[in-house]
């Protein structure tokens, strides 16, 4: 149930991903930027 789908990482570059340090269900935001170098 927890998927994430069509990301794709370039060569030589790289996810930043930003999510809760404790979760609750149902409730949690993930944010999730793809960036070349």
């Amino acid at each position: 149930k927890n998927k994430v789908e069509d990301i794709t990482i370039p060569a030589g570059g790289y996810a930043d991903i930003k999510m809760p340090w404790l979760s609750v269900k149902g409730k949690n935001d993930l944010h999730i930027t793809v960036s070349e170098q």
